[in-house]
């Protein structure tokens, strides 16, 4: 693997977060995620950050490995700040003042961005504690209900999982590409546009064939071991919520409670 975490890496060290059951952990994502979706200010922000750190420790993989995945999501949420302050109409030009800024939209822009940031670490927190058979095991039993109106559920488990599993994949073929094609004399550091642009389409056309027939070989691997729709599959092991499940959810939930309550009274 890639020295670098990413997206869909299953870290496995013993730890509460990990024993939890995976459609648990599904709920508490989407929870936090709501919450930070939610929050109005810094103060309600601070509420959904401090648990989501606390959930991070009773993870047990280190802090590094979270912050090193999120390099990449920086740059994203440095062009949604800005272009935050434009929509927000922060910025005003004009003659005599120049630019100036708005405290009000200032403060929307950096709450923007946290909460970006914030729904990414839920999103590691998630790939990190849970490995992507338990993932999909997950999502099967949170859209059982869906089954009564026709919905594929194995199906689009089975889509997630796949979809999850292969981001580590492609970034560890990137990665091995641009090696490679760095040792033949390739310049992804070039200040001019062009000469990168070459570099990068001297990656981007190679990954995409590999990721094609690796798409390819898996779908054949499915067909020989007998995997097609509309069969009813049963599971190896059975989900049982805990305890522990319940108090995580408790807390979760009462978390948005909080930050609905003193929203409202903003």
């Amino acid at each position: 693997m890639s020295g670098g975490n990413v997206l869909g890496q299953y870290i496995p060290v013993e730890s509460p977060v990990h024993r939890l059951e995976p459609h648990t952990k599904l709920l508490l994502t989407l929870i936090l995620a709501t919450a930070a979706f939610l929050a109005g200010d810094f103060v309600e922000l601070s509420l959904v950050t401090g648990l989501v750190i606390v959930f991070t420790i009773l993870s047990r993989v280190p802090a590094t490995q979270y912050v090193r995945s999120l390099k990449p999501m920086l740059v994203l949420v440095a062009v949604t700040v800005a272009a935050q302050l434009f929509l927000s109409q922060v910025l005003n030009l004009t003659a005599e003042h120049g630019i100036a800024l708005k405290e009000e939209g200032v403060r929307q822009a950096l709450t923007t961005g946290m909460k970006l940031l914030l729904v990414c670490w839920v999103a590691q927190w998630l790939t990190f504690t849970t490995s992507p058979v338990k993932l999909a095991e997950g999502i099967k039993v949170l859209l059982t209900p869906c089954r009564r109106v026709g919905v594929p559920v194995e199906e689009l488990a089975m889509i997630a999982t796949i979809a999850i599993r292969f981001v580590p994949i492609v970034f560890d073929e990137a990665e091995e590409m641009v090696k490679a094609q760095a040792s033949r004399g390739a310049d992804f550091e070039s200040l001019h546009f062009r000469a990168r642009l070459n570099s990068i389409i001297s990656v981007l056309v190679p990954l995409v064939s590999r990721c094609w027939r690796r798409a390819e070989d898996l779908a054949l691997a499915m067909e020989i071991r007998g995997y097609g729709a509309g069969g009813k599959r049963s599971r190896v092991r059975r989900s049982k919520m805990t305890l522990t499940d319940y108090l995580f959810l408790a807390i979760g939930v009462l978390l948005l409670i909080g930050v609905q309550f003193t929203g409202g009274r903003g």
